[in-house]
């Protein structure tokens, strides 16, 4: 009956309090954790809520993989932590980590509360430095982004460079005109999507 399976029965019955108590244990008998059981640890404080204790586990993890960060990346964000996020992205960065499009796609919507157009710059510069081909979710949040930091014209880039697009990419750019002012311009890529064949939803006329 391994440590780890007793933390997995923790995370399923929403036990903290046994969760905790099996972890006391571990750092009493000052054994190496590995890697499963910090996951397994950090997965139940984080859903549990004990944010503190859940940075305690990923600072004193030896290994930490692109999911790990990604997990604590998306608890900032979901606690509007916004700068303790963009600490923990540009460490991520130092440390080589590498990224997925998840952990962009996480934080660029916090730029956009905030209005943090240089980190948003900085994402999209590591998109564009990337062998890998972007996602279209990840396009349309950077669109946004740009849009609620009042750039529009960058949204139009991102736009008008994606070699697909889905209904939520046209909704994002036409509400990037209506945020900023932009009327004709909405009313023209309006026009254009009904051209293309992309039918409108509730979202769309929302934006008009």
């Amino acid at each position: 009956f391994s440590i780890s399976v007793a933390l997995k029965a923790c995370v399923d019955l929403k036990d903290l309090r046994v969760g905790r108590g099996i972890h006391a244990q571990i750092l009493k008998r000052r054994k190496k954790v590995d890697q499963v059981v910090n996951n397994v640890l950090l997965k139940l404080y984080m859903e549990r809520g004990s944010f503190e204790d859940a940075r305690k586990v990923f600072d004193g993890m030896s290994e930490r993989n692109v999911v790990t960060w990604n997990s604590l990346i998306s608890v900032l964000s979901k606690k509007v932590r916004v700068h303790e996020m963009f600490t923990l992205f540009r460490n991520m960065q130092q440390e080589r980590i590498g990224f997925s499009w998840a952990t962009l796609t996480t934080i660029l919507p916090a730029c956009s509360r905030v209005a943090a157009l240089l980190t948003g710059k900085e994402i999209h510069s590591q998109i564009l430095k990337s062998k890998e081909k972007p996602d279209v979710p990840l396009l349309n949040s950077l669109m946004d982004m740009y849009g609620k930091c009042g750039e529009v014209v960058y949204s139009r880039r991102v736009f008008d460079g994606m070699s697909s697009k889905d209904l939520t990419s046209w909704n994002t750019m036409l509400n990037c005109y209506a945020i900023n002012g932009d009327i004709e311009e909405e009313i023209n890529l309006f026009g254009s999507m009904i051209e293309s064949g992309v039918e409108p939803d509730g979202i769309t006329f929302v934006a008009l």
